[in-house]
């Protein structure tokens, strides 16, 4: 009976280790998948400044106040925060999905509990 309880006792301390682990686990998937928001916002609102910067580029190339060396620049921007945006939304889905295994169940599954 002893070693019974002994068992028993140890598969208690393995189950508490277990689950500290698998908190810990989510809790850190959580704050990372909050900061790839954080950045996917950011990369969002850079690509509209881009947006806007290529526009004005071209009125003023329109008007005979610009360059198309300032037009070819804000195209370069533009693409390349497009590009900044998609590897942000890449990287949020990653996170989120890495959540959603920490925790073992989706997304959508959680916000119905």
């Amino acid at each position: 009976i002893k070693r019974e309880e002994a068992n028993l006792q140890k598969a208690r301390e393995d189950l508490r280790s277990v689950e500290q682990r698998i908190s810990a686990e989510a809790r850190q998937a959580y704050q990372t998948v909050a900061g790839e928001a954080r950045k996917l916002k950011i990369a969002r609102n850079l690509e509209a400044l881009a947006r806007e910067n290529e526009s004005l580029s071209w009125q003023l190339y329109r008007s005979g106040k610009g360059t198309i060396i300032f037009v070819t620049d804000a195209q370069n921007q533009l693409l390349s925060a497009r590009l900044s945006r998609l590897n942000s939304l890449a990287d949020y889905h990653l996170t989120l999905s890495r959540l959603e295994y920490a925790v073992g169940a989706g997304i959508e599954e959680l916000r119905k509990r």
